[in-house]
């Protein structure tokens, strides 16, 4: 039977994701639960640190407490997460095990160390909602590690889905390097605002195959 696995973020493809399956989130993944009849929340990583450089705290214990008793959901921590008492009652991350069984310290978001710990744990199929990596800083500080995390998944024969609206495992201009860049204008441009300019001149009437065949990838 195959080991499947949900991991969901917060950007916007999130709302794609159908809860039919294990589910973990990162920390904030959990603020979707009224948004969906089905909601299930199985396990929550959290690798920032109690408070951010500038003294502000990340989290309020009582409400993560309380997130994880009414969803009986397990949290994965990297650092304790505690003021003075009050703690967040969590496992910790295995760093040291997965370190030593994949020779790699390539972690530059949350996402890459949930990856690291769902092929630690040997799933087979990962499905990734609402982790879209199109923002500024996400692009350029955080999509290379979670690309390859995912390298190491298909090089280990793991089955992946990513939601469309994000852009991990797309080439910057949407084509392979070395290819004629030829994308489907009606995706992009639906209502034909930019009719006239140069981006038309390399488009093509049929939809790319870049997003199916990277969906499907095993």
């Amino acid at each position: 039977m195959q080991k499947s696995l949900i991991l969901l973020g917060t950007a916007p493809s999130w709302d794609q994701c159908k809860f039919d399956t294990e589910v973990w989130g990162v920390n904030g993944a959990y603020t979707v639960k009224d948004r969906v009849k089905n909601f299930r929340m199985d396990k929550i990583f959290i690798t920032d640190r109690m408070f951010s450089p500038e003294g502000t705290m990340h989290f309020d214990i009582n409400v993560m407490n309380r997130i994880g008793k009414d969803f009986n959901c397990e949290y994965i921590t990297l650092n304790p997460i505690a003021i003075g008492k009050l703690k967040l009652k969590s496992n910790p991350y295995p760093w040291d095990e997965i370190v030593e069984k994949f020779k790699s310290i390539y972690f530059s978001s949350s996402i890459c160390y949930i990856l690291a710990y769902a092929l630690w744990k040997d799933y087979d199929k990962i499905s990734l909602y609402g982790i879209d990596m199109a923002s500024h800083k996400e692009y350029y500080q955080q999509k290379g590690g979670v690309e390859y995390w995912l390298g190491r998944a298909h090089e280990r024969g793991v089955e992946t889905f990513i939601s469309e609206g994000s852009v991990l495992l797309i080439p910057p201009t949407t084509t392979p390097y070395g290819h004629d860049r030829k994308f489907d204008m009606s995706r992009i441009d639906p209502y034909g605002l930019l009719k006239g300019s140069s981006l038309y001149e390399c488009s093509t009437k049929s939809p790319t195959l870049l997003r199916p065949v990277r969906n499907s990838l095993q």
